[in-house]
């Protein structure tokens, strides 16, 4: 045995000794397996063996990184490799080397690269997973399953590549010598696939595979030498953002005018919450089995620009769900909705609120501000929620539902099937009504299956005592089937499209003439 060797396995019985001494038998093992955890991914329930064997592994890492540490000038180019490799924000590892030493080894080797002529890529992998586990668990958890992230994606690389966490819940990779497009494009699915496999750590079981996403860009020996191929990447990271079914997107040219284009009307659509006129609500009607009595309103936001017309709420709602602009969007739309409403107090009046806007501290406070502002019935006001504010803290909801239902204000489950749909969520949820979405109704017809998923959304909405509503109903056929089945409201083209609030005040007015006795 080298002395390198031996000095190795006398550190770690060192380790071990100190670690027995300082904290006791039992919390010191306590701790090796906690480590060990760590280091071995959860896939159902790892033996013992195999958390022992993560354990020594973790030891072992502790006193490499002490030792080095310790004496960095003995272990040569070695240690500049693992540093700007696994430079990481975790209690047992050196300091984060970050997003500034990454751009510096970036520009090094893009200089390097067009010398020899070779393509280089850079993929921005972030994790948004990451963000429940923080809101969830205490922040050392966090930071743990940060390092565990880290380990495992060094898995999926070369040695010579380089991985670097950049921000919070954002990684960096290098990729030396890249090959063509498509085969650095299947790489980074591979590692996406990699976080389908939960982290086992300090006693929990967690998932990082909601949300994962990447950026790509890439440089060749021609081409895009100048370019920041970090920002490239994230540009494009941002694109895969802001589609749901997209987990990675490669940077193009046009990106970047389209990403102008994108900010410019972002600023434009601060302004007109904040300033403008352009925005408005359009009201879509509820209506009865008959499809003669308007029961309620559905708040739907709406913004007519000076310059571009009508902007579709499919490009300005997730534009400000990505910018954060949402909550300012929908306390607007909240506040103008309630403020109507007190003219219609035959109505129920539904507004939409995004998990964003639910999750934010305060918003329960916002609805009971809005409502003493306006003076409007809390019976009156309907909560609309789609199922993925249930998503990583039950817990959380139902207490954040409990304080909405203590005020007064109905709760409706929204697109009920298209999500994380739960028996457990609707035993444990006090929601008031259940919303059927389009995507099912236009399938009663037409599928036999289809037919049945709605009678039993149909059966269980009604067994629990909730309304249901189906939405998107546009032909008569669909409209029978549904009152068949015991439907109790109804929206959609064949009743009415969404309409300014003059043409609800109108409709109303002539619904009551009508009850009048003659």
């Amino acid at each position: 045995m080298d002395n390198e060797g031996a000095d190795f396995i006398g550190g770690a019985k060192t380790l071990l000794q100190s670690g027995v001494a300082a904290m006791g038998l039992t919390a010191f093992v306590t701790l090796l397996l906690l480590v060990g955890e760590l280091f071995w991914p959860a896939q159902g329930e790892p033996s013992r063996a195999a958390v022992l064997l993560g354990a020594i592994s973790g030891v072992c890492l502790l006193f490499y990184l002490a030792r080095s540490k310790a004496a960095p000038r003995e272990r040569g180019p070695a240690l500049g490799r693992f540093r700007h490799r696994s430079s990481y924000e975790s209690p047992a590892v050196p300091a984060p080397a970050g997003r500034q030493e990454f751009e510096h080894r970036l520009a090094e080797l893009k200089v390097k690269a067009r010398a020899d002529r070779q393509r280089l890529a850079v993929v921005v992998i972030k994790l948004d997973a990451l963000t429940a586990v923080e809101e969830k668990f205490r922040s050392e958890v966090k930071e743990y399953v940060e390092l565990a992230a880290s380990q495992r994606l060094e898995t999926c690389v070369r040695a010579e590549d380089c991985v670097t966490r950049i921000g919070d819940q954002k990684f960096g990779i290098i990729l030396l010598e890249a090959p063509e497009i498509s085969a650095v494009a299947d790489l980074t699915e591979r590692i996406l696939e990699a976080f389908s496999v939960p982290f086992r750590v300090l006693g929990h079981t967690l998932s990082a595979a909601a949300g994962a996403r990447a950026g790509i860009a890439i440089m060749n020996d021609l081409e895009g030498a100048d370019q920041d191929l970090l920002a490239c990447a994230e540009a494009a990271l941002a694109q895969a953002e802001r589609h749901d079914r997209l987990r990675l997107c490669i940077y193009s040219s046009d990106m970047e005018e389209r990403q102008k284009e994108r900010r410019q009307l972002e600023l434009e659509l601060g302004d007109e919450i904040r300033n403008g006129d352009g925005l408005y609500l359009s009201y879509q009607p509820s209506f009865d089995p008959s499809g003669e009595v308007m029961l309620g309103v559905e708040a739907l936001c709406r913004w007519r620009h000076p310059v571009r017309g009508e902007v579709p709420p499919t490009i300005f709602i997730p534009l400000a769900e990505n910018s954060g602009l949402i909550h300012l969007l929908g306390e607007w739309v909240l506040r103008n909705a309630c403020r109507q409403a007190t003219e219609w107090p035959e109505l129920k009046v539904a507004v939409n609120v995004s998990p964003q806007q639910f999750k934010r501290i305060g918003f329960v406070d916002l609805v009971r501000r809005v409502l003493g502002e306006t003076g409007l019935d809390p019976r009156q006001l309907e909560i609309e929620l789609t199922e993925s504010i249930l998503v990583n803290d039950l817990q959380t909801a139902e207490a954040q539902l409990a304080e909405l239902k203590k005020i007064g204000v109905r709760l409706a489950l929204d697109d009920f099937g298209t999500g994380y749909s739960s028996l457990s969520y609707l035993l444990a949820l006090p929601f008031d009504r259940l919303k059927i979405d389009r995507s099912f109704v236009t399938r009663v017809q037409s599928s036999a299956r289809g037919a049945a998923v709605v009678h039993s959304i149909i059966s269980l909405g009604r067994a629990l005592g909730m309304q249901v509503t189906a939405e998107g109903v546009d032909t008569p056929e669909q409209h029978k089937f549904l009152r068949v089945a015991g439907v109790h409201a109804f929206q959609g083209y064949l009743f009415s499209r969404p309409v300014e609030a003059g043409e609800i005040s109108e409709r109303l007015a002539a619904q009551k003439a009508a009850r009048r006795p003659s």
